[in-house]
């Protein structure tokens, strides 16, 4: 894989998109495309930010998923066929793991905003419940 079908980013930008898609490490991804190790972490962040990076990474990263017949619908179809595998060739902590990935992929395990602040809610309450009770005590 050559220069990302972007023309709009430079060569150097280029060879970070080459460098990250091999193991989403941004950090090593920036040392290895040739920027300082000193202040890699905060490049890696950087570049990522730039939509046309991020757009070259995208696309790279799809290129793959084509090429090697994995793009995400195939991830999804060989999670649910180990979840749903009740053979002897199989195991439970198997098939717990596919779950549990297959949740994540589908965002099953995030909490939207209104989770969230019931959640924060409850905690401050019972937070502020205990204050009281160990003040109470002394």
């Amino acid at each position: 894989m050559n220069k990302p079908n972007n023309p709009s980013i430079n060569d150097r930008q280029a060879k970070f998109v080459r460098e990250y898609v091999i193991d989403h490490n941004g950090k090593q991804a920036a040392i290895r495309a040739g920027y300082s190790s000193r202040s890699a972490e905060v490049t890696a962040s950087k570049l990522l930010s730039i939509a046309k990076v991020r757009a070259a990474v995208d696309a790279a990263l799809m290129a793959i998923a084509k090429k090697t017949e994995t793009e995400a619908e195939w991830v999804r179809r060989r999670l649910k066929e180990e979840a749903d595998d009740f053979s002897k060739l199989s195991s439970h902590s198997g098939r717990i793991r596919a779950l549990e990935l297959v949740g994540k992929i589908n965002g099953v395990f995030e909490l939207d905003n209104a989770q969230k602040s019931e959640v924060d809610g409850f905690a401050r309450e019972k937070l502020k419940e205990m204050r009281e009770r160990l003040s109470a005590k002394h």
